[in-house]
């Protein structure tokens, strides 16, 4: 992964889930899947298909404003806005969140768009919130994430613990996207992508890698 946004061959790819729940790491040439999302994500994804559905509901489409990676058999929904993103933090927290999954009970609402789980589409943004292991490795999480009806906010939502209601649908957008240069009073460098529901993250791979 280039810190810069692109994608190139990581020192290691490593599936956060194996088929059974286990965890696998590959090596240098090789890029291990984990098992399909099941239980909560795929009744969360099922629900928003059904949201998407309606003529009324205008679900702004995100996948243009990403970099996205090209990775074999695997089919997003861009119905639902579901998208692949980076989510970085510390080497044991990371290896927690790939067995069960992000928690949003433990995000702090002071962040700049409210107590939810970060995402982003550039590693450099991610990086700011990862360690370096004794070897210089640092670990990003590569995750499914379901953004469904995205707010496209402009301003900032300290304290929120979800996004602002719907008025087509009168239930809150199911997530946050601050567009770099427009949220944030024109002020965003990083497009960033915030979830508030556990069920609409899935933390598929763990990516290791060397940042120069």
């Amino acid at each position: 992964v280039d810190p810069g946004g692109g994608w190139v061959q990581p020192s290691v790819f490593a599936a956060a889930r194996g088929q059974q729940g286990e965890e696998r790491k590959g090596d240098e040439s090789a890029a291990y899947r984990g098992a399909e999302p099941v239980g909560g994500y795929q009744t969360k994804k099922r629900e928003l298909q059904q949201v998407v559905s309606d003529p009324q509901v205008k679900v702004d489409a995100l996948a243009p404003f990403t970099f996205q990676p090209s990775l074999r058999d695997v089919e997003l929904s861009p119905a639902v806005n579901e998208l692949f993103l980076f989510h970085g933090t510390k080497h044991q927290t990371a290896e927690t969140i790939a067995k069960h999954g992000v928690d949003e009970r433990l995000a702090n609402d002071q962040g700049l768009y409210g107590g939810g789980t970060y995402f982003a589409d550039w590693s450099c943004k991610s990086a700011q919130y990862t360690d370096a292991s004794s070897g210089g490795e640092r670990v990003f999480l590569l995750c499914r994430v379901l953004m469904g009806v995205p707010q496209m906010i402009q301003h900032t939502a300290q304290g929120k613990r979800r996004p602002s209601i719907h008025q087509a649908t009168g239930r809150p957008f199911d997530s946050i996207f601050a567009q770099r240069g427009v949220a944030n009073g024109k002020a965003q460098e990083h497009n960033e992508y915030v979830v508030f529901d556990k069920t609409q993250v899935y933390p598929e791979y763990l990516v290791y890698l060397k940042l120069d």
